[in-house]
C-alpha cells in the first residue's frame, strides 16, 4: 500500500508543480514559442506531439480571420483546435514569430509564414498571421483568434493582401454553415446544403 501511495504522488507532483507555477509573460511566450516550435518541426511525430501538448481549455475555440472577411470558427473545443493546427502545419514549411505580451492574460504571437507542403517543397508565397491568445489564470489557452493576412510576399517581392470589405450587419450572424443556409433559403444558392 505503501508503495502504491507512493508511486501515486510521483505520478502527480510534476501536475501539481505545472499548475502551481505563476502564469506570468515568461511562461506565456514560453507556451507560444513551444507553439511555434511545434509547426516548424519537419519530424512528423514530434511536430503532432507538440501540437497536440498545447494547453488548451476544453473549450478553447480556433477562429480565422482571413484578409479581414468575417471569422469562420474551425476548432470549438480543444481536440477540434488540435485537430484543426495539425492539418494547417502541414501547409507551412517555416514560421517566425515575435511575442509581445500585454500583461493582462493576452499575447501577440506575430507570424510570417512561408507556405509549402510537409516542410520539403517551399512555396515563393508567405503570410502574415497575428494571433492574438488569451490565457486563464492557470496559463491555459482559452482563445485562439487568428487574423491571416495572405499573400503577404510572392517570389520576395511585398504586396499588399486582398482586403474584404466589411460587409454591415455580417458580423451578427451565426457561423459559416448558418450563412451559406440562410443564403440557399431564399434562394440565393438553393441546394447548397443538405437538410
Amino acid at each position: 500500500m505503501k508503495f502504491l501511495s507512493t508511486l501515486i504522488v510521483a505520478a502527480i507532483a510534476p501536475a501539481l508543480a505545472f499548475a502551481a507555477e505563476e502564469c506570468n509573460a515568461e511562461r506565456r511566450i514560453a507556451i507560444a514559442q513551444n507553439i511555434t516550435s511545434g509547426f516548424n518541426e519537419p519530424d512528423f511525430g514530434k511536430s503532432l506531439a507538440d501540437v497536440n501538448a498545447m494547453p488548451l481549455t476544453y473549450d478553447c475555440p480556433a477562429i480565422v480571420y482571413v484578409n479581414n472577411a468575417p471569422g469562420i470558427e474551425f476548432g470549438f473545443d480543444s481536440t477540434s483546435t488540435k485537430d484543426f493546427a495539425n492539418v494547417v502545419r502541414q501547409a507551412f514549411v517555416n514560421v517566425k514569430s515575435k511575442y509581445t505580451d500585454y500583461g493582462n492574460g493576452t499575447l501577440l504571437m506575430d507570424a510570417i509564414v512561408t507556405l509549402g507542403v510537409l516542410h520539403y517543397v517551399q512555396l515563393p508565397v508567405y503570410a502574415h498571421i497575428l494571433v492574438y491568445i488569451e490565457y486563464t489564470n492557470d496559463c491555459l489557452i482559452s482563445k485562439l483568434p487568428a487574423h491571416v493576412y495572405v499573400p503577404t510576399m510572392i517570389g520576395g517581392e511585398p504586396i499588399n493582401p486582398p482586403i474584404i470589405p466589411t460587409i454591415p450587419g455580417l458580423e451578427t450572424l451565426p457561423g459559416f454553415r448558418e450563412i451559406l443556409k440562410q443564403l440557399g433559403d431564399v434562394g440565393i444558392l438553393p441546394g447548397l446544403l443538405s437538410p
